[in-house]
């Protein structure tokens, strides 16, 4: 469209206000429909209810709009209503309409309006000029018919667009294509060659129209240098002279495609008055079809989709694309903008540009791609709608319309995935570049994509199962609520063989201390559950994740350790000390020489991923680690390192991830809360990925060292952190409490304490670990005991029986250690120890908390017939079997730990 015509219909909007038009001059009474909406009978076609609304500005116009939602189904702006209202059929008489009656004094712009109105005349002129020639019968008006004939179009398509015959420019005549704005309003003609080539009448042999062309133009061009000139009117096959070749004439039909008036192509699009009513009154169409060239249109709309237009460019405008994506949300309901490409080497790679170009101007339009032009059982190619009509007819074009549309986001992957080097035919890009391209492309996707079509095609490429597939694509899309709904509701039937599996041992997936997986049921955790580990900074948090991971890589248990705290490098100097079982200046030498030893460590780690964010060697800054970001990094593993998605992740630790630039205000300044919303977005990873998720947290520096950990709800999130988690282990080493003296400290020494503070699953049951600061193992307390030892009550100091189980829990735990601190400070005579006595009936029935470590066979087992069921604990022999360490061990150890 001319910038003269533009500039036209936008000072009439911007200076008649729609409102004041339809209640001063249309009768129409507005009321109020609520903020910026007007409401009222429509004024062009009787009802009892109101259907008619208008709307302030919106999509950045500055003007008013209406629609009908009645029968008429129809809207648009002032001009439109006039154009309704008096049943005018181009805008110009509308605009001369409201020029008179708002005294706009447009008649004395002749720079613009006078303009205006000299290129519609000059248009409609040429337009019936061509129109009549059409309808004389002549040759020439022959042979332009048999030319749209023989590519399959009919009469009546040549009607509706109003092909005729251009004379002007050569004596044998080229097709004329009348050329309308967004208005309907002609402006200019364009017309096509109707002979690309003609065979010379000496040879026979065919010769192209752009042929002649060139020649001419290279006779020109030597003629102004001054050299000999070539009679490019000569047969360039057979070189017989012009009158006997008889081809001289077809350098007037040399370009293919030419204007007869000078328009901006770049803000038109071609049929676009058509396919705006198609879009709200044709309840068959499927989408709007935008095409490269006229020709595609014309079979288009042959196949009975009205709702098309071409771009005739090298790639869609900025303002084509807002104007088609405006008009695919005017549309009632929203359609599809769909994208037809030329099937060329020019044509293919377009696709992208205009996708891209479309979803800068809106993008929340949903667009599609018809992928292919091949009907079933069909081997053939063509290059564009208008092949594929003229070889198989309109039904095959209907058919390619209907069934061979994809979404625009598949339609970029494939690109991707299909991309091959052109020397080697192989894929163009790694298996790792093509999931990080594709992962951009999903991160984009705002509308539901075609699921069943991209998983097997995901799948197929990287040779990966396709629920692996599924899950890559879900987790990279943004618009979550895009996802389908189906694969939620679950019958009851699907619901028994889902606990059918999950109560497989199989499903297990134990920690490797047999009192901690007792807590769990069937001896472990499991897949899409969450735990949370709480434990002071020092308390070797860190130690036990890697002698867990370490259990379970060893059962080859698939695990992902997100390490946020401290390097892979550190990580393996600790890995190296728990399996040779070595301390840490013995391990160190071990790396520095490579020793062979190390074969081990690499062989229990086989199954595990480290995911290094610590600054290093390569790495200058630490990635902001949000859950979503761990959910991706979760799926790249999958694909690129296990042939079978990972199964245990853990994450060391909570207070270093950073909540996603998504997160609610809020949040994101509160620390507290940023804690609680953490673990929620990793519930939902848990969920999504079907891993068992372990995180560690530090406590905060109000909760005192040594002191047991009890609560969920003592981490820097409070009782919202734990909301989300399966779990909540409290971890605490006694031996590090503030108000012990050097004495006390040893005989505590080694004991590491689990405490399942929140179980929703199974009981609360303390568990007594040992720590072995020299190779930073961690093992079943029960490990360090001699055989004939077994956990229960303990003696005080006096040999009386200390009871447990009295109702506070903690005092209890307490109980036990003050019990060890006073044997330890008044070891017992070698007199045998005083009669037990009876408990009293009250503190029998007293609720007991259960702190014995189960052991096996063939420990003793408390005699049934006693009135206390607790097995005496030795404590002399744990005491004695604890060990001290000496100076150089305790630094090793803080450097480590702090």
């Amino acid at each position: 469209m001319s910038e003269t015509t533009t500039s036209v219909f936008d000072e009439i909007k911007n200076r008649v206000d729609l409102a004041d038009y339809l209640s001063n001059h249309a009768g129409v009474e507005l009321v109020s429909g609520g903020p910026g909406t007007l409401e009222a009978l429509c004024p062009f076609h009787a009802e009892d209810t109101p259907s008619f609304k208008v709307t302030d500005a919106r999509s950045g116009e500055p003007w008013k709009t209406w629609r009908c939602y009645g029968s008429c189904s129809t809207g648009g702006t002032v001009i439109d209503a006039v154009m309704q209202r008096e049943g005018f059929e181009t805008a110009f008489e509308a605009i001369e309409l409201l020029n008179e009656l708002y005294g706009l004094g447009l008649e004395n712009n002749t720079k613009r309006f006078e303009k205006f109105k000299r290129t519609v005349a000059e248009a409609t002129t040429q337009i019936e000029k061509a129109d009549a020639e059409m309808r004389s019968g002549s040759e020439r008006a022959t042979r332009a018919r048999s030319f749209l004939h023989a590519r399959g179009y009919t009469d009546e398509t040549i009607e509706h667009f109003g092909l005729a015959v251009h004379t002007a420019f050569s004596s044998a005549g080229r097709l004329a294509i009348p050329i309308f704005d967004r208005a309907n309003h002609p402006i200019s003609m364009s017309h096509r060659a109707l002979f690309d080539r003609y065979p010379c009448a000496s040879c026979g042999v065919e010769v192209a129209a752009k042929d002649i062309a060139g020649r001419r133009h290279k006779s020109e061009a030597a003629r102004k240098k001054g050299l000999e000139e070539i009679d490019w009117q000569t047969c360039p096959h057979c070189e017989a002279p012009k009158d006997e070749a008889r081809i001289a004439w077809l350098v007037r039909q040399h370009p293919k495609y030419m204007n007869e008036a000078d328009y901006e192509k770049s803000k038109l699009l071609y049929n676009e008055p058509s396919s705006r009513r198609a879009l709200r009154k044709d309840e068959d169409v499927i989408g709007y079809f935008i095409m490269e060239g006229y020709a595609d249109v014309w079979a288009c709309h042959q196949a009975g989709q009205r709702a098309c237009s071409s771009y005739n460019g090298a790639s869609i405008s900025s303002w084509q694309a807002a104007e088609a994506a405006k008009l695919c949300g005017a549309s009632d309901p929203d359609r599809p903008l769909i994208l037809i490409p030329d099937f060329d080497q020019t044509g293919i790679p377009k696709v992208r540009t205009n996708i891209e170009e479309i979803r800068r101007a809106d993008p929340n339009v949903e667009i599609q791609v018809v992928a292919n032009l091949s009907t079933s059982g069909d081997s053939d190619s063509y290059k564009d709608l208008g092949e594929l009509l003229s070889r198989r007819g309109a039904d095959a074009v209907a058919q390619v319309l209907e069934e061979n549309r994809i979404s625009a986001d598949e339609w970029l992957l494939r690109e991707v995935l299909d991309a091959r080097n052109p020397k080697t035919g192989k894929p163009f890009h790694s298996k790792t570049r093509q999931m990080e391209l594709c992962s951009q492309i999903l991160s984009g996707v705002h509308h539901r994509v075609a699921i069943d079509h991209l998983v097997p095609v995901l799948a197929g490429q990287w040779g990966i199962q396709e629920p692996q597939a599924r899950d890559f694509v879900y987790a990279n899309i943004t618009g979550r609520e895009s996802l389908p709904a189906e694969h939620l509701m679950k019958d009851v039937h699907q619901a028994q063989a889902e606990a059918i599996a999950y109560l497989r041992d199989d499903f297990v997936i134990p920690h490797g201390f047999e009192s901690l997986d007792r807590c769990f049921p069937g001896g472990g955790a499991r897949i899409a559950q969450l735990s949370l580990w709480l434990g002071k900074s020092g308390v070797g948090k860190t130690a036990l994740m890697l002698q867990v991971l370490a259990n379970m890589a060893r059962r080859g248990v698939r695990c992902i350790f997100f390490s946020l705290e401290q390097p892979a490098a550190q990580l393996f100097m600790r890995m190296t000390c728990q399996v040779l079982a070595i301390p840490m200046d013995e391990a160190i030498e071990l790396i520095k020489n490579e020793d062979p030893r190390l074969a081990e460590v690499r062989e229990t780690f086989e199954r595990l991923v480290i995911i290094d964010n610590v600054p290093g060697e390569g790495q200058t800054e630490m990635v902001d680690m949000s859950a979503g970001r761990i959910h991706k990094i979760i799926h790249d593993v999958n694909l690129t390192r296990f042939p079978e998605p990972a199964q245990v992740v853990a994450v060391d630790h909570l207070g270093i991830l950073k909540v996603g630039s998504d997160a609610p205000r809020n949040v994101q300044n509160d620390e507290l809360q940023a804690a609680g919303y953490i673990m929620q977005e990793l519930f939902s990873v848990c969920k999504a990925t079907k891993t068992y998720f372990m995180v560690l947290q530090q406590l905060p520096k109000d909760v005192k060292q040594g002191e047991p950990i009890m609560s969920g709800d003592m981490g820097r999130g409070g009782a919202k952190q734990q909301d989300f988690a399966d779990y909540v282990m409290g971890i605490w080493r006694p031996e590090q409490r503030a108000d012990l003296d050097d004495e006390e400290r040893i005989a505590l020494e080694g004991q590491y304490k689990l405490y399942p503070a929140k179980n929703r699953h199974g009981a609360q049951q303390l568990c007594h670990l040992y720590f072995d600061r020299k190779n930073l193992r961690i093992m079943e307390a029960l490990d360090m005991m001699p055989s004939h030892s077994a956990v229960g009550s303990l003696d005080s100091a006096d040999g009386a029986p200390v009871r447990i189980g009295s109702g506070d829990g903690e005092d209890d735990f307490l109980a036990i250690e003050q019990a060890q601190l006073e044997r330890a400070q008044n070891p017992p005579s070698d007199d045998p120890p005083p009669e037990r006595a009876q408990s009293a009936p009250a503190a029998a029935a007293s609720p007991q908390i259960d702190l014995r470590v189960s052991p096996p066979p063939p420990l003793p087992v408390a005699d049934p017939n006693q009135s206390d069921p607790h097995v005496p604990l030795d404590s002399d022999a744990i005491l004695g079997l604890l060990g001290v360490a000496d100076d150089s061990e305790h630094a090793l150890e803080e450097e480590f730990f702090e």
